[in-house]
């Protein structure tokens, strides 16, 4: 006498087994979570500081309707992080007045490297800033700059690549050298 065929039947992971399986995901996730926190504890991370420390109009043409002038400006770049290091890689200046906005292909910054607590200057120069008859400043030029830049951050022997925008706005440059410039600190714009 033949059997019945017996179809094979499929073995369903017992209430135990499926517990123990819970129990190691939760072990793992707890894991990294506290992983995370003690780096973190460790390394005390700080945002990366920006000012425009000083900024000047250098007047070269002033005619009736129009002032050619060279802006110059000083970027203040302050890492407080005492575990952190920054590589400074590629930067992109956007100057803008309320008229004109100039765009810094070519900036003359190289990549640098920037150590632990540590406050680098960089000087910028937009050269042939022009200020249109209606536009003429009397005394002072308002300006807003944005910078873009591709930064590494290294701890230990990790590096993250980040680009950072940076927004200086409300700058309030003295035509003439009399004027005092008063420091202003950055935002970054996300």
């Amino acid at each position: 006498m033949a059997h019945p065929a017996t179809t094979p039947r499929r073995r369903h992971a017992s209430p135990v087994q499926k517990g123990c399986i819970a129990m190691v995901l939760l072990a793992l996730v707890v894991l990294v979570g506290l992983s995370v926190f003690i780096f973190w504890l460790a390394v005390k991370p700080k945002e990366l500081r920006y000012s425009i420390k000083d900024a000047s109009i250098h007047v070269h043409n002033n005619t009736k309707e129009d002032i050619y002038a060279n802006f110059n400006f000083t970027l203040l770049a302050y890492n407080p992080n005492g575990r952190i290091s920054v590589y400074h890689d590629k930067f992109k200046i956007i100057v803008s007045s309320e008229y004109q906005t100039m765009f810094i292909d070519n900036v003359n910054i190289y990549p640098f490297y920037q150590p632990r607590r540590n406050v680098t200057d960089l000087h910028f120069v937009v050269k042939d800033f022009v200020f249109h008859g209606a536009e003429k400043p009397s005394r002072y030029a308002i300006f807003e700059v944005k910078v873009s830049e591709k930064i590494r951050l290294k701890v230990g022997v990790f590096k993250y690549h980040q680009t950072f925008r940076i927004l200086c706005s409300d700058l309030m440059v003295p035509l003439s050298s009399s004027g005092g410039f008063q420091s202003v600190l950055c935002d970054r714009d996300l």
